[in-house]
């Protein structure tokens, strides 16, 4: 996948939520409700990512907070010498694209 894409989408799913919070529709009921987006959008990331590298996609996008725009500086990732990795939504393309997490990537450019 492509860096663009990759983050279109990625910031897209943050928008939708950032908006929804912003003008406070943000309740069970909306949750319910586009529950059955929610589901589609996760398989189709299934079908583009690892699942070794989803469970970082959804740990960056969900745990970490960056789905809502607040990303959480108490949660982190190290790499083998210690530095901190997926501080953004460009370091987690990285590391996905450098894992080869991404399913069927035959681009030769990002």
């Amino acid at each position: 996948m492509k860096r663009k894409k990759f983050k279109k989408i990625c910031l897209g799913i943050q928008e939708f939520y950032t908006r929804a919070n912003e003008v406070g529709i943000f309740s069970t009921a909306l949750v319910e409700a586009v529950d059955p987006l929610a589901k589609v959008v996760e398989d189709l990331f299934e079908e583009i990512i690892e699942e070794e590298g989803l469970i970082m996609f959804n740990w960056f996008m969900y745990e970490k907070d960056f789905y809502i725009d607040k990303l959480r500086t108490d949660l982190t990732v190290t790499d083998a010498e210690g530095n901190e990795i997926l501080t953004t939504l460009d370091g987690l393309y990285d590391y996905l694209k450098e894992n080869k997490y991404f399913k069927k990537d035959k681009s030769k450019k990002c």
